[in-house]
Formats: structure tokens, C-alpha cells, sequence
């Protein structure tokens, strides 16, 4: 049996220990952000369509153990209401990264568990990957 599209996706998630403590400061260079990359790559003999609804192309969340999205990168962003479709050609590759507050819009830090860091496409089919997380919280030795 042969497969019309093979896309082969990867993620890079890469954090830093992370210092709950103090006020959140309001800057992307803080580490209290996880830098997160997906790179999509087109393996098979066709192109691939992507239709995007928006100027968005891809999003990252930061999902508590319940399944519920505790922050979202896009949040706070403008995006424009252009639909557009965009063709991965074989063997061609799209990279996307950003970094993702470990707090909510309201700076408030999210609590200690488990938690799932997701990026994804945001076109009409949603490929992307997944990490796991833990926040710990406690003084540092």
C-alpha cells in the first residue's frame, strides 16, 4: 500500500530550571519562558496544502493535567483575517518557533503539576508535537 503524503514533524522544547519566585517580569528574554521549535518536512513525491485562515501559521500551549490551556502564545497578538494557501513542496521543510510564558495573561504563575506544552499548525490540517512538563516549586538550596 502506498501513501499519498508522508510529513515528518519535530520538536524542540528546551527550558531552563525555572525560579517561581518574585514578580513576573514582563520580558521575553526572561527564562521563565520555554523556547519552543517545530520543524514540518515534506517525504514524499508530492506537494503538501496547507490553508491558513488567518496571517497565523502555527500556535504554542502550555495544557494543565485537566486538559485545560493555561496560556497560549498567540494570546495578546494580532493576526490578519487573510486566508491563504500555502503548498510544502516534497522534500521541503518549514520551521517554526516562539517562546511561551510559564504564567498566565495575567501574570499570575501557573501552580506546581504536570503540564503539556503543544505547538501546533494552524491551517486546516493541525500537524504539530507535544512535551511533557513539571513545575516544581520549593526554595533553592
Amino acid at each position: 500500500m502506498s501513501h499519498r503524503y508522508a510529513l515528518e514533524i519535530s520538536g524542540d522544547f528546551q527550558t531552563t530550571n525555572v525560579d517561581m519566585r518574585g514578580p513576573i517580569p514582563n520580558a521575553k528574554t526572561d527564562p521563565r519562558y520555554v523556547d519552543v521549535k517545530l520543524r514540518l518536512t515534506n517525504r514524499s513525491q508530492s506537494p503538501m496544502s496547507f490553508t491558513f485562515n488567518t496571517t497565523q501559521r502555527f500556535d504554542i500551549d502550555l495544557v494543565n493535567a485537566a486538559g485545560a490551556v493555561v496560556t497560549r502564545w498567540s494570546q495578546g497578538q494580532a493576526f490578519g483575517d487573510i486566508v491563504t494557501t500555502q503548498q510544502l513542496p516534497p522534500e521541503g521543510s518549514w520551521d517554526f518557533e516562539g517562546q511561551l510564558p510559564l504564567f498566565d495573561p495575567s501574570f499570575n504563575w501557573a501552580p506546581a503539576g504536570q503540564y503539556t506544552i503543544s505547538v501546533f499548525l494552524t491551517a486546516n490540517v493541525r500537524p504539530g508535537a507535544q512535551s511533557p512538563l513539571l513545575f516544581q516549586i520549593g526554595l533553592l538550596p
